[in-house]
């Protein structure tokens, strides 16, 4: 049974929002839209309904997600219809269907006074216009702004979590998602757009979700992420900073946490030593150490084990080193005094280096499979 609905207070600012200062005790995130569920409708869209634990939604209707080409499904697993579910266990953002069935994710990006500036202006250079249809912009883009009353919302498509669960069945999947995940960065860092909050829960999948969850002892690993043409997007821009592109490069400096002034309570993410130093730093950098720390964290200890395992012969296996310790490198590179004076373009050039070194030591390895979408 779903608990009686509290009576809200209206925020004033983002971070009460976020955090439902002030309300009442019992509310859950999900009661912080009950008061927009009409406005939404007159948009045509419909907020998904919390089930009888109430931090988890589903969609309001019991029809197949409409195609939108932003998300796929497979064969891979038993998905049904009623398997769609999303966790809402942040009040800034709310999953919604359209009248004719396609799901989105609606945020809360402004309100009174509290204008979201930095998130606004990183998504206006990222995720809209000419720049979201770029082939190498892996940012979720932005389907629509709508404003009411003293509210701004932004309209995403609503995509799956996914950068480690299901585990990576091959050695060429996780090459695919570190180089997707590099372009993308760079494409940002091209446009003068340091993310800042850069960790697995801000990179999105282009799938619908509805699969098992990877604790399920019965669930077999399956080459999941070779069965449809998978893209790794970059979410949450909220902590972003931005330059102008006229401003001296020297001067694309920042000093302290990215959550000052933005975010109250804890950051929350791995931190490059610089954040913590008290001295201005460039926040280039910073991205490219967390992001060389995400990928060490994930991959680094695994990536030698998992092509043991996929290539068993003799041959392969005692040139498999060379394959592996060229990808902990470049984790290491990443994290290191030299790679965060690298740009992101020569740590490009490692990943293309990868096929080459690939066929060097192992004649019988196969070629990486093409990306698709850039």
């Amino acid at each position: 049974m779903i608990p009686p609905i509290p009576s809200i207070h209206p925020p004033q600012t983002l971070q009460e929002w976020r955090h439902q200062k002030n309300q009442p005790k019992g509310a859950f995130p999900r009661d912080m839209w009950t008061s927009l569920e009409s406005f939404f409708l007159s948009q045509d869209y419909i907020l998904w309904l919390p089930q009888s634990y109430a931090l988890c939604l589903s969609p309001p209707n019991d029809a197949p997600r409409s195609p939108d080409g932003f998300a796929y499904s497979t064969l891979y697993n038993d998905l049904k219809p009623k398997t769609s579910r999303f966790d809402m266990l942040n009040s800034i953002h709310c999953p919604a269907r359209t009248t004719d069935n396609r799901d989105v994710l609606i945020r809360l990006m402004a309100i009174g006074q509290d204008h979201g500036e930095r998130h606004r202006v990183a998504l206006s250079r990222l995720a809209i216009g000419n720049n979201a249809l770029r082939g190498d912009n892996h940012v979720v883009p932005v389907l629509k702004e709508i404003v009411h009353d003293d509210m701004t919302f932004a309209v995403f498509p609503l995509l799956s979590t996914g950068f480690n669960d299901p585990w990576y069945y091959r050695f060429s999947e996780v090459r695919d998602a570190v180089e997707q995940i590099l372009e993308g960065i760079h494409f940002c860092h091209e446009r003068l757009v340091a993310h800042l909050d850069i960790d697995d829960d801000n990179i999105l999948i282009n799938w619908v979700g509805g699969r098992s969850q990877s604790f399920n002892a019965e669930r077999k690993l399956t080459p999941f992420r070779s069965y449809f043409p998978i893209r790794y997007l970059i979410n949450d821009f909220e902590l972003a900073v931005t330059f102008d592109p006229n401003s001296e490069p020297s001067s694309r400096v920042l000093t302290g946490l990215p959550t000052t002034g933005i975010r109250i309570g804890e950051y929350g993410r791995e931190t490059a030593p610089e954040m913590l130093s008290g001295a201005p730093y460039f926040p280039f950098r910073a991205d490219v150490w967390q992001l060389g720390t995400m990928f060490k964290s994930h991959f680094g200890v695994m990536c030698h084990i998992m092509l043991l395992i996929h290539f068993s012969t003799q041959f392969i296996s005692q040139h498999l080193g060379h394959l592996s310790q060229s990808l902990v490198e470049l984790f290491d590179t990443m994290c290191s005094e030299r790679g965060l004076a690298l740009r992101l373009t020569r740590l490009l050039s490692m990943c293309d280096n990868w096929d080459f070194l690939a066929r060097r030591c192992c004649p019988k390895f196969p070629k990486f499979p093409t990306r698709m979408f850039g």
